[in-house]
């Protein structure tokens, strides 16, 4: 399998309702378009905290059960970009699953 075939972008967004969104529609539409064309290389979760949509708090836990969905060895980069307390969380998480000896190489993840 070639390199492009396998890559995989798995965009977490986070809002409090979708008028506080930045890009939904493109998003949402670009995840559409993938499926229907039958990509299955991208892949949007979403979280709307005040419509209840995966109103799941997005703490180490959380980070923790969503990165043992994949095959570890396979994450390239990890893109971190929110508030400033969402941030924290994230860096937090990577750096005590690095710190366990846990299998997310140092230097794989970036917080903006």
């Amino acid at each position: 399998m070639s390199e492009q075939k396998s890559f995989k972008f798995i965009f977490y967004a986070s809002f409090q309702d979708r008028a506080d969104s930045v890009a939904l529609e493109l998003l949402a539409a670009f995840q559409i378009y993938c499926k229907a064309n039958g990509f299955k290389n991208f892949e949007l979760v979403l979280r709307l905290s005040k419509e209840k949509l995966n109103p799941a708090r997005w703490d180490a836990n959380y980070i923790n059960r969503e990165l043992n969905k994949h095959d570890i060895r396979l994450i390239r980069r990890v893109w971190v970009c929110g508030p400033p307390t969402m941030n924290e969380t994230f860096e937090k998480a990577f750096i005590q699953r690095i710190a366990a000896g846990k299998d997310l190489p140092n230097g794989t993840y970036e917080i903006l």
